[in-house]
């Protein structure tokens, strides 16, 4: 039984490197984007870029990876018939309606909950709304390439999600 689960393995080396190689480089992803936000911004600036961070993660958990999960479930069935690419192009059309639209709800919460009182002040609640689209477009196409177990490009897309939100936090 052990030789089958080695033999497997060293079948499927290159998709389980790309796998591991891309975790390796998310976290350092992570690790340098932290580190330079702790390192070049003032406690206030890091407190508005966790705060981003933070709620864009919260809304994406809450309302945004359901209908991801839809899609990756339904992917399979759509496959057998030949429909994966009209159930694409339907997920991301929903994704981006979910998404845009509790951008906006969120964005004009944050800025009713905290009026800006200058210019510049209008940049965190528009770089949340900003942020959750991005993220929720590109989490339903970081999944469906791994439904369609594409490794190598799935690793690929997790190491610039995870490098492009402290650092464009920054």
């Amino acid at each position: 039984m052990l030789h089958h689960s080695i033999q497997g393995a060293l079948n499927h080396r290159k998709n389980i490197l790309a796998a591991g190689l891309g975790q390796v480089a998310a976290i350092a992803g992570i690790a340098v984007g932290t580190r330079l936000l702790t390192e070049f911004a003032d406690p206030d600036t890091y407190g508005e870029a966790k705060l981003l961070i933070g709620l864009t993660a919260l809304v994406i958990g809450m309302v945004v990876r359901p209908f991801t999960q839809f899609a990756m479930r339904e992917f399979h069935d759509a496959a057998t018939v030949g429909n994966e690419w009209k159930l694409h192009a339907y997920a991301f059309r929903g994704q981006l309606l979910i998404s845009t639209t509790t951008a906006v709800l969120l964005t004009a919460g944050l800025l009713l909950y905290n009026p800006p009182t200058s210019p510049i002040a209008w940049i965190t609640p528009l770089a949340v709304g900003a942020m959750l689209i991005g993220q929720a477009l590109f989490e339903l196409e970081q999944s469906m390439v791994v439904t369609r177990n594409q490794q190598v490009s799935a690793s690929i897309l997790i190491v610039v999600r995870q490098w492009s939100l402290p650092l464009g936090s920054v």
